[in-house]
């Protein structure tokens, strides 16, 4: 079940380059401490199991003393600045949380690191990783997007193998 802070910061980030005018500095710093703070609770073993370097790496390649100065900012609540690329990946992978959460509800951390055809036998953690660009991230959202939301001749199908895990 998705919260409501996290649609929040969902729609926000989504529409990011609309309201980057309307914003604050002060709001865009918040957003950008909330979403460093949602993407290191996700980085947990527990969760999506991503190192210090792996963050970086899905943050565009930031070096690991950034990250590590802007999550100690964003937890002392600090002004914090991130670039527009930042935002644009955290969004997405926000995007494919919760579509997986959508597909998978309890079990949407462990499909985080199942391996799919659609990702040539990789899973989505060491497909972002190895892709690294801001198409991978898209192609990978639109894939679990198609799976939440399917058209209309998917639905019957869907319905069939509910409770298995699908190859998709």
């Amino acid at each position: 079940m998705r919260s409501k802070k996290l649609e929040w910061l969902e729609k926000i980030l989504q529409n990011f380059e609309t309201y980057d005018d309307a914003l604050t500095p002060s709001v865009v710093s918040q957003l950008a401490a909330a979403s460093l703070l949602w993407l290191d609770n996700m980085s947990s073993p527990r969760k999506w199991a991503l190192s210090h370097a792996q963050i970086c790496r899905l943050l565009g390649d930031i070096p690991v003393e950034v990250y590590l100065d802007l999550k100690c900012q964003a937890t002392t609540h600090h002004f914090i600045e991130l670039n527009g690329n930042i935002f644009k990946r955290i969004n997405l992978l926000l995007k494919i949380a919760n579509a997986l959460q959508c597909i998978a509800d309890e079990s949407a951390y462990e499909w985080f690191h199942a391996h799919y055809a659609f990702l040539n036998n990789m899973s989505i953690k060491e497909y972002l990783l190895k892709h690294n660009s801001l198409d991978a991230f898209n192609l990978t959202y639109q894939y679990l997007d198609a799976a939440v939301n399917p058209p209309s001749h998917w639905r019957d199908y869907l319905t069939k193998i509910a409770g298995r895990r699908p190859t998709l």
